[in-house]
């Protein structure tokens, strides 16, 4: 018996990956970390360009957050430990660090704290739901950042916070957000004021 053809441009379904979901996260970190090693910055520079113009600006959702967990990615390859690789990893000790730097108003400051975000928000065995009463305020003051890029990666943030919410929302301190949210809704800024929680 002979093997029925494929339609035209079909390809065959690819087993999923067993290493799971945060597979490609550690391949493209570790390639970020030989391009260090090897002080190859032509090559760094040719993934963070590609990344953030083809990926993370792109229109559609599911590219636009695979390019931002992407240039997430190599900021920690570039000066972090890979916490998705550390069972070590203290995210108790970790968020007052986070709480006290998501205030800075230095652009690119305010894109490695949204991009450490997103990947511990990556992180399977991290729940950082239970800290975003204390990182929400400085996710609102971000969102209202003049840069384009720097409020589509803190919207990106806020949605899958908001994913988690409606998940789990027994596991939600509503009440310690409360004040939070009742302060930016009454801002005059319209990208807060497009959120909808």
């Amino acid at each position: 018996m002979t093997p029925k053809p494929r339609a035209p441009g079909r390809q065959p379904q690819e087993p999923p990956d067993p290493a799971g979901p945060a597979a490609p996260l550690c391949s493209l970190s570790r390639l970020v970390q030989e391009f260090v090693a090897q002080n190859n910055t032509v090559q760094i520079k040719h993934v963070i360009q590609t990344l953030s113009q083809e990926f993370a600006l792109s229109q559609h959702p599911h590219s636009r957050k695979g390019g931002l967990i992407g240039l997430a990615a190599c900021s920690i390859a570039l000066g972090k430990d890979i916490v998705t690789e550390s069972n070590k990893f203290d995210l108790v000790g970790f968020i007052p660090l986070l709480r006290e730097r998501i205030y800075s108003n230095n652009q690119y400051a305010r894109q490695f704290i949204i991009s450490w975000i997103l990947v511990l928000e990556s992180v399977p065995d991290i729940n950082l739901l239970d800290y975003l009463p204390e990182i929400l305020d400085g996710l609102f003051q971000i969102l209202g950042d003049n840069g384009k890029e720097i409020r589509k990666m803190c919207e990106v943030v806020l949605g899958e916070f908001l994913k988690e919410i409606k998940k789990n929302p027994s596991s939600v301190k509503f009440a310690e957000m409360a004040n939070i949210l009742v302060i930016h809704c009454q801002t005059t800024d319209e990208n807060i004021g497009t959120l909808t929680f």
